[in-house]
């Protein structure tokens, strides 16, 4: 299971980059989250995100 926290930071820089049209690399998340999370460790939380996307009836974004 992923903490909801971490899961709610890495929603809030995602959505910071969509915004303002810009891709954002693993690499990028981990150095934001003060690499909490390595940039290899990132496919869990993402994963988490991306089917609470789906659940929600929001398009997955592109992993």
């Amino acid at each position: 299971m992923v903490n909801e926290t971490i899961l709610k930071r890495i929603s809030q820089i995602i959505i910071e980059y969509a915004k303002i049209g810009q891709v954002i690399e693993y690499n990028q998340i981990s150095n934001k989250l003060g690499g909490i999370i390595s940039p290899i460790r990132l496919n869990e939380p993402l994963g988490e995100i991306t089917n609470r996307c789906i659940q929600y009836g929001f398009p997955p974004f592109q992993l």
